[in-house]
C-alpha cells in the first residue's frame, strides 16, 4: 500500500470515527466506559486474528508503556483543557505543534531541517488555524497548566511512537494489539473503581449497535494510524491530523450546522492547502 493510499485510508477512518464517537457519546455520555470498550474489544479482535493466523509476536510490554502513559495523558489533559476554552482555540494551539515537532525530528529522528518552502507551509498552516479561531469564536486563553501538560504529552507521544516504529520490529497488527490492550487496563480499573460498571448492564452494552460500530472503526483507526506513522515523520503525521481536523470542521460547518463565516472557511482552506505543500525532509 502506497503512502497516498495509507493517508487516504487514515483520513477516511479518522473522519468516520469522529462522527460515530459523537453519536455514541450522545447515547452513553460516559467517555471512560466507551473508550474502555473500544480499546478492549480492539485488542480482543486483533488478538484472536493474530492467534488464528499464527502471527502473534511475543515481546516485552516495557516499550509500550510510554505510549500508553502519553496516550492517556493526551485524553485526560485534552478534556481538562476544553473545560476552560473552546474547540476553535484548542485547534489553533494544536496547529503550532508541527513547528516544535520538526525540531524533535531533527534531533531524535535524525532528519534534516525542513526546506524554506516546507517551513513556510508550517507557518501558513498555523496562520490559517489561528485565523479561523479568531473569526469563528472569542479567542479564549486556556488554563496554562492543562494546556502545557497536554502539549508535552502530545509532542512526546508523536516523537516516541515514531522512534518506536523505527526501532521495535513488530507488525502493525501486533502494535495495535499490545497498545490497545495495555491502554484499556487502567481505564477499566477506573470504571470499576468509580462504580460506572454497576450502572450499565452487560446486555445493554452488547446490544448497542453504535458502540459495536465504534469498536470496529476504532480497530481500523489504530491500524491506519500505525501504518501512516511508520512511513512519515512526526511533523508530517501531525500536519495530516491538523488537515483532517480542519476538513472535518469545514464539512460540519458548511453541510450540517451552516455556522461558518466566509472568512472562517477561507482560513480553513488556507490551513489545509498549506499543509498539503509540506514535504518531509530526508534522513541525514
Amino acid at each position: 500500500m502506497r503512502l497516498v493510499q495509507k493517508t487516504a485510508y487514515y483520513t477516511f477512518v479518522s473522519a468516520t470515527m469522529l462522527v460515530v464517537n459523537k453519536l455514541v457519546l450522545q447515547e452513553w455520555q460516559n467517555l471512560t466506559m466507551v473508550l474502555s470498550c473500544q480499546l478492549l474489544s480492539s485488542s480482543a479482535i486483533v488478538g484472536m486474528f493474530l492467534i488464528m493466523t499464527r502471527s502473534l509476536q511475543l515481546c516485552s510490554p516495557l516499550p509500550f508503556l510510554p505510549i500508553v502513559a502519553s496516550f492517556l495523558g493526551i485524553v485526560y489533559f485534552n478534556l481538562r483543557t476544553l473545560e476552560s476554552t473552546n474547540i476553535e482555540t484548542f485547534v489553533a494551539f494544536r496547529s503550532s505543534t508541527p513547528l516544535v515537532l520538526c525540531v524533535c525530528d531533527r534531533f531524535f529522528s535524525n532528519r534534516q531541517w525542513p526546506t524554506r518552502w516546507s517551513f513556510f507551509s508550517l507557518l501558513f498552516t498555523l496562520f490559517g488555524c489561528v485565523g479561523y479561531a479568531l473569526c469563528e469564536s472569542t479567542y479564549v486563553i486556556p488554563a496554562f497548566k492543562w494546556m502545557t501538560l497536554w502539549y508535552f504529552c502530545y509532542v512526546f507521544e508523536i516523537t516516541y511512537v515514531k522512534y518506536f516504529c523505527d526501532k521495535v520490529p513488530l507488525s502493525n497488527w501486533n502494535r495495535v494489539f499490545y497498545t490497545n490492550l495495555l491502554a484499556s487496563l487502567p481505564l477499566i480499573a477506573h470504571v470499576i473503581a468509580s462504580g460506572g460498571s454497576q450502572s450499565v448492564k452487560i446486555e445493554t452494552i452488547l446490544r448497542s449497535r453504535l458502540l459495536a460500530l465504534s469498536c470496529i472503526i476504532g480497530t481500523l483507526l489504530s491500524h491506519a494510524t500505525f501504518q501512516v506513522r511508520s512511513c512519515v515523520s512526526g511533523t508530517a503525521f501531525s500536519l495530516i491530523g491538523i488537515a483532517c481536523k480542519s476538513l472535518s470542521i469545514a464539512m460540519n460547518s458548511i453541510l450540517i450546522n451552516h455556522t461558518a463565516s466566509f472568512r472562517g472557511t477561507l482560513f480553513l482552506v488556507v490551513s489545509m492547502t498549506s499543509a498539503a505543500f509540506y514535504r518531509q525532509p530526508d534522513r541525514k
